[in-house]
Parts: structure tokens; sequence; C-alpha cells
């Protein structure tokens, strides 16, 4: 059980999730302002605070650098509707944690705050995760923000690559794009692999870890063939960074311990 505390002027948004933190047996307080926040972090020392960007008379910022007069050390999550790479990098330089989208699920909200809350300081246990995903346009933005969000991560852009960063050092986590296209390469003369067959090449080599798919469609013949393996999740597409980052939170702590190094 951890001590929360949840900081929010949209009462009926602070109030589920601190129903549903509550329900996971964790002690809640709630406030809807900075200055009910201040009192409440003062009296409760909470374990981790999340707290609201955007609220009337004091907004979160001006909350955040006050907490950490307080308590330089405090655990402190953003939580907003909408934000920009200028507002989430004052929010770091004022020492927050972690900073969430209100677009995602509450159930999602709920299991980013359990985990940080186990191990404030900690979002991930050691490891990495391997981005499989053959669009530019997609897979270098996915890699830059999750990199940015403390994320040990490399990337690959086909099948090929993949497989030779595997050999060198097996990742936790692999997060595949189900939509890779099989394609001539000009440069090495070689057939990329489609993701089922990537995925087949993954259980001849006894692949220990974990895999996020994400696709278009969900196709029943490749989720059973996935099944084979650990797949943690199925993302239909369009993904944000947002959510695969919290599928990526999800994923990691439910590991054990890290996986060998190189194959045997």
């Amino acid at each position: 059980m951890a001590t929360i505390l949840l900081v929010d002027d949209d009462e009926i948004f602070c109030n589920l999730l601190q129903g549903l933190l509550s329900s996971h047996k964790h002690q809640v307080f709630a406030a809807y302002n900075g200055r009910d926040a201040l009192n409440l972090f003062r009296q409760h020392h909470p374990k981790i605070t999340v707290l609201d960007l955007r609220m009337p008379e004091m907004d979160g910022l001006e909350v955040l650098r006050q907490i950490h007069a307080i308590d330089p050390h405090a655990a402190v999550m953003m939580l907003t509707a909408w934000g920009t790479d200028e507002l989430e990098q004052q929010a770091r330089q004022y020492g927050a944690l972690d900073f969430l989208s209100k677009q995602l699920t509450y159930d999602s909200i709920v299991a980013v705050v359990e985990n940080v809350a186990r191990e404030p300081g900690k979002l991930f246990e050691l490891g990495s995760v391997l981005l499989v995903v053959d669009a530019d346009e997609t897979r270098k933005p996915f890699e830059l923000f999750l990199r940015n969000h403390g994320v040990s991560i490399r990337a690959a852009r086909d099948s090929h690559e993949a497989l030779a960063m595997i050999s060198e050092a097996l990742p936790q986590l692999i997060v595949l794009d189900m939509d890779l296209v099989k394609v001539e390469d000009p440069w090495q003369g070689v057939q990329k692999m489609t993701a089922p067959e990537f995925l087949q090449a993954l259980r001849q080599i006894r692949y220990p870890g974990r895999l996020i798919l994400m696709s278009n469609v969900v196709d029943h013949a490749v989720e059973a063939q996935a099944s084979k393996l650990q797949t943690v999740d199925h993302l239909q597409k369009p993904v944000t960074s947002d959510r695969l980052l919290v599928a990526i939170q999800i994923a990691l702590p439910a590991m054990e311990k890290p996986p060998p190094q190189g194959r045997s």
C-alpha cells in the first residue's frame, strides 16, 4: 500500500482516479487546487504525487516547485489533458518524474502510478527494449520519445537488423510492427521477413523475453502464433507515443529478472 496525493481541479476526474487507486488498497488524498495540495503534502508526505499541470490560481509547475522546496526527493508525476515539449521540459527541470496524458485510460494511469509507487525514482527494471518498425516516420519519433522517458531502447529498421541486435544482446521486450513489408532489399540483396516470419524466427532461437505487437487489424492466426511466445499486449494502430510508453511501463516490471546476454 502506498500513500498517494492526487491534485486536479477537475473534481470528477480526480474522484474517479481516487476511487480506483483506493480500490487497489492505497491511501489516497485528493486536492482540487494548489494550496490544498501543499497543505496535504506537508501533513501526509505521500510516497507519490500525481499533479495536474493546468489549474487556476496556482498552476502545476508552481505546485511542483514548492513541493520540491519542501522535499527535494519527492516523487511527482505530472498529468495533463495536453502539453507541449516546452512545458514538459520545465516540469522535468523542476524535478517531475514523468509526464502523463489524461487521454490515457484510467486503468493505464493507475498501472503507471502503481509501478512508480513500488519504487519511486525508477520507472523501469534493468533491461532493454527493441523497437522493430520499418517506417522511419514512425520509428524515429517513437525511439526519441521513449529514450527521453528513460527507456533503454534500441531500434531496428527490419527483421534482419533486429535479429542481428538480438544475437548481440537479448532484450527484455520487443515492440514489433506487425505490418512489416516483405520487399527485396536492393542494398543487401536479401528479402526482408514479414512479421509472422520474424515471430517464427524468434521461436526458432527460443527468445525468452516478451512482446508488444502493433497492427492495423487483429489477425487471430498471428495472435495464435504470437501466443507461443510471451506476448504482453496487442495495440491497434494508430498507436500514440504515450500509449506505447504505458504499455512498456506495464510490461517491463512484470519481468522477474533480465534475460541472459547473448545466445548459447
